[in-house]
């Protein structure tokens, strides 16, 4: 009975979340029929364990300003570009890129000041549970685009680049749980 609860549960998590958050850009038109895009793994908040991203929205975007660039193995066995980033105060950031991501809406100025994407401008990502709100990364969106002053998140020409080291996927939680051990009668 746990275990069923526990299933809808999830079921109605994911659901929910393809709704609100990913069904606008997992749905195309192939010959005037729908089709949709699975699941792959979902992407945690390492802190709170708030979702972030999915793993179908990985992308292999390169950075010129990158010190090392490679691509590893990570979230079922994905191979994932992985590429170190140096911000202006030489602190440095493993990073993968992604096209969608689940930041909190803060209200500061898109910025061109040391960005690592030429042609981009970028805010931070902070994470969308408001008990949380740890940093995990950044948005970019095109300098040259015509609504950035009144934009949030990036739009469909941007992209966030989240720091690996606080984001995990959920298959990586639940590996962690522990579950209900069955007795046997000896």
């Amino acid at each position: 009975m746990r275990k069923k609860m526990l299933n809808s549960s999830l079921m109605n998590r994911i659901l929910l979340f393809f709704l609100i958050f990913v069904s606008p850009t997992f749905t195309h038109s192939i010959n005037s029929t729908e089709e949709e895009t699975i699941v792959e793994e979902f992407i945690l908040c390492r802190y709170c364990g708030s979702d972030v991203t999915i793993s179908n929205f990985f992308l292999n975007k390169i950075s010129p300003y990158a010190l090392s660039a490679s691509n590893q193995t990570f979230y079922n066995h994905q191979k994932i570009l992985v590429q170190t980033l140096e911000n202006s105060l030489g602190v440095q950031f493993k990073v993968v890129i992604v096209r969608k991501a689940h930041c909190a809406a803060i209200n500061i100025r898109w910025s061109d000041h040391f960005s690592w994407f030429p042609g981009y401008k970028w805010r931070i990502c902070l994470c969308s549970n408001s008990k949380c709100t740890r940093h995990l990364g950044w948005m970019f969106e095109p300098a040259d685009s015509p609504e950035i002053n009144s934009l949030h998140a990036p739009s469909d020409q941007g992209f966030y680049a989240l720091i690996v080291g606080d984001i995990l996927t959920e298959s990586h939680v639940n590996s962690l749980l522990m579950t209900e051990k069955h007795h046997t009668e000896f």
